[in-house]
């Protein structure tokens, strides 16, 4: 999947259970409650001028760089699985160097001092990472706060079951014990250019209290789409 966007986009509740998860060729994407069972590659392509619109509208409002990052990867699961292209990631170290919120990127920029657009390409935007998993080799943005590392390979299987069914096989031998809040248009913020909220497409705020399958989620959920995972072997009906 290539994801061309000028943000706020909101990915939340899936599983991707392939080796190659999907190409990020975009800025402003909220990763929310995620399975990441494969690679993803972060494309950056700072010399494209890409236009962006009025809040759920077509009406151009203005065209920017898009410059990447700006990104929101909060309480996903990353499975660790092998890389199939030498630019992928299984984590999130690639918005290694970015900083971690808005105010901090806009010192860097001044210190650069007068200049054009080309000034904006010297500092990457900034990476809002907090609340995941990484398993079985999967490595972390380097400031990320409240993650949980762990070699620990969960061996994720994807079943269909005779019956038609799919079924998502998971396992654990340690409890996922980290700092996570319910995720919502007021957690998530704006992202920098367009400066609009992530929100329903009615414009209704959003409030990510329900996992893949429905249920509710806890004042401090567990990470992934799965809002219920227990010690040993998970087994849980996708559809």
């Amino acid at each position: 999947m290539i994801e061309v966007t000028h943000g706020p986009c909101l990915i939340d509740n899936n599983v991707f259970a392939s080796a190659y998860n999907l190409d990020n060729a975009a800025q402003g994407t909220a990763f929310v409650h995620n399975l990441f069972c494969g690679s993803t590659r972060k494309i950056s392509t700072p010399n494209r001028f890409t236009p962006y619109h009025l809040p759920h509208s077509t009406k151009i409002l203005g065209t920017a760089c898009v410059y990447g990052n700006d990104d929101r990867v909060v309480q996903n699961i990353f499975a660790g699985s092998r890389i199939v292209i030498g630019t992928d990631t299984r984590g999130t170290e690639i918005y290694n160097g970015a900083p971690s919120n808005e105010a901090e990127y806009a010192e860097k920029v001044h210190a650069l001092g007068v200049g054009d657009v080309e000034i904006f390409e010297q500092i990457p935007q900034p990476a809002y990472i907090e609340g995941n998993v990484y398993l079985n080799g999967a490595e972390a943005y380097e400031r990320e706060e409240h993650h949980l590392l762990s070699n620990h390979n969960p061996n994720v299987h994807i079943i269909q079951h005779e019956d038609g069914s799919v079924w998502c096989e998971f396992s654990l031998d340690f409890p996922i014990d980290i700092f996570t809040r319910l995720i919502s248009t007021d957690t998530l913020g704006v992202p920098r250019l367009v400066r609009e909220p992530y929100e329903n497409p009615d414009g209704s705020p959003i409030l990510i209290n329900h996992d893949i399958n429905g249920n509710p989620r806890k004042d401090s959920p567990t990470p992934g789409p799965f809002e219920s995972l227990t010690i040993g072997l998970n087994q849980i009906r996708l559809f």
